[in-house]
């Protein structure tokens, strides 16, 4: 009896997500679109996601990133770790309460977001 062949997963080819470090750049864009190259791509240990996402950065962001790494032994261990530090590198210190003071201020006619 013949038997039909078995479809193989294989990975799509991740593309460029370049991170540079720029006042303005989206951060939380950069993350999303590399969490989802990485699903794509099937990269789903740790040190493959650190590694791949550390091989997407340049200009300031791949500096700080290498110097951290050169300084500090075991300093991305975690793809959420490397968000992390990449958040408080990058994001201003109140940016949180900042998004979530527009987001509150936001109105629809005169209707506010809390009604």
């Amino acid at each position: 009896m013949l038997q039909a062949p078995v479809a193989e997963l294989k990975p799509a080819q991740p593309k460029s997500l370049r991170l540079k470090g720029k006042e303005g750049e989206n951060l939380h864009f950069w993350v999303r679109e590399v969490e989802l190259a990485m699903d794509a791509a099937l990269i789903s240990t740790e040190r493959l996601r650190v590694a791949f996402a550390l091989s997407n950065l340049e200009g300031r962001a791949k500096t700080w990133a290498y110097t951290r790494k050169s300084t500090s032994l075991g300093c991305f261990t975690t793809w959420a770790q490397l968000c992390q530090q990449l958040r408080a590198a990058f994001l201003p210190a109140n940016y949180e309460y900042r998004q979530r003071s527009r987001f509150l201020a936001c109105k629809q006619g005169k209707r506010e977001l809390r009604e």
